[in-house]
């Protein structure tokens, strides 16, 4: 069985190191797909060496969620993927996480897992709890030998760039799991990071999709 670790990122320089350090302890090899990250996200994930493969988007790419996640599951199938692991640059796969993946490659169980993500929140030990952050389960582990899916693509939305398109593609068929186990979630952990996104989606995403994700407040 080979499993595959996809990530879509940018700037993810603060977390890449560590989220491929986890991931790699399940996964045979990784695939990362760089939208013209500023820091040294690229340079990390290639430290990893031939376990790791960085595709660079070519600049002023523009911005398509789903076409950028269809490239890398398209990926992971050349490299005769079983299992994926859809992963975002700022999660991190808990100990727990790995060894529960493990049981799930023996056990050989089709099917999409979900896990519960941890919201870390200004601090590296605390965890955001409260609203919506009470139990958020995230589809992050699926898997491929029982699908046959052509053409591999994923959905559109009515957001920009084709933002929240999910992480399994069109047609996929399976039965859902829940998984016990946890993924970290760094992204949110400093209050400037929150504010900066929470401008951003604002200013990028359409008055359509801002109302639907409740002017992303969440996030604040």
């Amino acid at each position: 069985m080979i499993t595959i670790g996809t990530y879509r990122v940018k700037n993810e320089g603060r977390w890449i190191g560590e989220s491929l350090e986890r991931t790699l302890q399940v996964a045979d090899r990784c695939i990362v797909l760089d939208n013209e990250s500023a820091d040294d996200t690229c340079v990390i994930a290639r430290s990893f060496g031939s376990r790791v493969t960085v595709i660079e988007q070519p600049p002023g790419t523009p911005f398509n969620e789903a076409n950028d996640k269809t490239i890398l599951l398209k990926a992971a199938v050349q490299e005769k993927a079983d299992w994926v692991f859809c992963l975002d640059g700022d999660e991190v796969l808990t100990l727990g996480a790995v060894n529960e993946a493990r049981e799930i490659f023996y056990i050989g169980a089709p099917g999409i897992y979900f896990f519960r993500i941890a919201y870390l929140w200004d601090h590296p030990e605390q965890e955001r709890c409260d609203s919506l952050y009470n139990e958020i389960l995230a589809p992050r582990l699926f898997s491929m030998f029982d699908q046959k899916l052509s053409p591999i693509s994923y959905r559109t939305t009515d957001h920009t760039g084709n933002m929240h398109c999910g992480s399994l593609p069109n047609d996929y068929k399976g039965r859902r799991r829940d998984a016990l186990a946890v993924i970290k979630h760094y992204g949110y952990l400093f209050a400037a990071d929150r504010e900066r996104k929470h401008a951003w989606y604002n200013a990028s995403d359409t008055a359509v999709g801002r109302a639907r994700e409740g002017n992303y407040d969440h996030i604040i």
